[in-house]
């Protein structure tokens, strides 16, 4: 008799912990459904869709062991064991989701229930951990999808922010004399740099720079000379000669210690000029 109570008792303890499991499942997939419908197109749609897909798959697989409980027998604790574990998966397969629908970085769940003693009580309590944590999660992933849907649209940058990433970013490179080290290259950051520059009036400096080999007095000269170089192929490509002031530095900046054709030192830098600078 005393068996058939304590049967009994786990069996109340295991319904309530599904039970608990269940309402904190379907919260969730309330979440995922609600995101879903709001979100924006694919991948991140997908990932919400999914994820109240893989609910109301544990949703099922839940209720078909709900029944079982009742039977505590070893060999029943088995079956039930690799039940609850499914229905674990589909739980973790909806958190992964929400978080990548969100961005959220979650950390692995701290018990597993394939991990429990093997009891038909000690599974459905492990799920219900197990679903709380898959609650809270879709509420987290939720907040921080409103949140992002309340900030304001990016600005687009302006013309001279614009040219200042460009800058930062972009060189052209010689290899003897006034010869593009990569004419390929160098021609798509020159198509890219001139439509930047058009519909707008902000001033760019074309300024040159040589190695430390050769006399000061040729370098001077090469550094002027490369300058005027990406000037003309500015100007060919429809842009006002009005729009540079070019010059060669002859103070030999370094930016790297290699020597001979293949420097980087040979090259040809942008630099946003200041508002007002140019001549009215």
């Amino acid at each position: 008799a005393i068996a058939v109570v304590e049967q009994k008792f786990q069996a109340s303890v295991a319904t309530r912990a599904l039970d608990r499991a269940a309402a904190r499942m379907r919260e969730a997939q309330g979440i995922a459904i609600a995101m879903a419908a709001s979100a924006g197109p694919a991948p991140n749609h997908d990932d919400a869709v999914r994820a109240a897909k893989s609910i109301e798959n544990g949703l099922n697989a839940l209720d078909k062991v709900r029944s079982d409980v009742n039977d505590n027998s070893a060999e029943q604790a088995t079956v039930l064991a690799s039940k609850f574990g499914n229905i674990s998966g589909h739980i973790r397969d909806a958190e992964q989701r929400l978080s990548a629908f969100s961005g959220l970085s979650i950390a692995p769940p701290l018990a597993a229930s394939a991990g429990a003693a093997s009891s038909s009580v000690s599974h459905p309590e492990v799920l219900a951990v197990e679903a709380d944590r898959l609650a809270s999660i879709a509420l987290a992933a939720a907040q921080i999808d409103a949140f992002k849907r309340s900030l304001p649209p990016p600005v687009e940058p302006g013309p001279r922010e614009k040219l200042q990433n460009f800058s930062r970013s972009n060189a052209i490179f010689f290899t003897n004399e006034v010869d593009f080290r990569a004419p390929a290259q160098a021609k798509a950051a020159l198509d890219e740099l001139a439509k930047l520059m058009r519909g707008n009036d902000v001033l760019v400096r074309v300024v040159g720079y040589t190695d430390d080999q050769g006399l000061p007095e040729k370098n001077s000269a090469l550094s002027e000379a490369r300058a005027s170089a990406v000037f003309e192929a500015l100007v060919q490509r429809g842009i006002p000669a009005s729009r540079f002031v070019k010059l060669g530095r002859v103070d030999a900046i370094g930016i790297s210690p290699e020597r001979g054709a293949t420097s980087p030192n040979r090259r040809v830098e942008f630099e946003v000029g200041f508002a007002g600078e140019a001549a009215p």
